[in-house]
């Protein structure tokens, strides 16, 4: 790892740890309904999953089968597509996020 690399993850790593001191009301109102909705999701996870379970067939199966491999390639093809228009508008933050540390 090189020097500037763990410059910019300790500079990083501060600027994301202190930026709710720099939220206005909105951006809480945002970070409270996120919250709520994925704590009421984890309370509920266990009866939607045994709801879906109940629900299996081999229609919904084969369905599920047929869409597995997209998911590497669909992440996959974002990220290089992130990338290409970085590099080809010139967006310096895009670039940056798949420039290799020196």
């Amino acid at each position: 790892m090189s020097v500037n690399y763990a410059k910019r993850l300790i500079q990083d790593s501060g600027t994301l740890l202190s930026s709710p001191l720099r939220w206005d009301a909105k951006d809480w109102l945002t970070f409270a309904g996120v919250g709520a909705t994925a704590g009421g999701l984890m309370f509920a996870d266990k009866e939607i999953r045994s709801s879906v379970q109940r629900k299996r067939n081999g229609t919904s199966d084969t369905l599920a089968n047929a869409f597995r491999p997209f998911e590497t390639i669909v992440p996959a093809t974002l990220v290089a597509g992130m990338a290409g228009i970085g590099y080809a508008f010139d967006q310096p933050k895009l670039k940056r996020m798949f420039t290799p540390p020196v």
